[in-house]
């Protein structure tokens, strides 16, 4: 992907952490969260493991990029969540089908 295309993908992160962040809070802890603290507040891990197999972790930085490369549209948490569930519910139905 172009450096310029990367750039600007990244710039869209923080505002999409800060929308995720707000939907969790209630509204006077939500009035808190901003772009400049939302570092302290997202998970330090960018990976878990569950059953000897590494992942990212939800909305962390390297998440939000991995969905942004893909789907180069996304402009707000609700397109995010969108795609996630889409590509959720596509697993599973992948998982049961034999």
């Amino acid at each position: 992907m172009n450096a310029k295309k990367v750039k600007a993908l990244r710039k869209k992160v923080k505002p999409l952490q800060v929308e995720w962040m707000k939907t969790l809070l209630n509204e006077k802890e939500a009035t808190q969260v901003s772009i400049d603290n939302i570092d302290q507040l997202v998970p330090d891990k960018d990976y878990y493991v569950a059953r000897k197999t590494m992942y990212l972790s939800f909305m962390t930085h390297k998440w939000i990029m991995k969905y942004l490369k893909k789907y180069p549209d996304i402009n707000s948490f609700a397109e995010l969540s969108r795609y996630y569930e889409d590509k959720r519910n596509q697993t599973q139905q992948n998982n049961y089908s034999f």
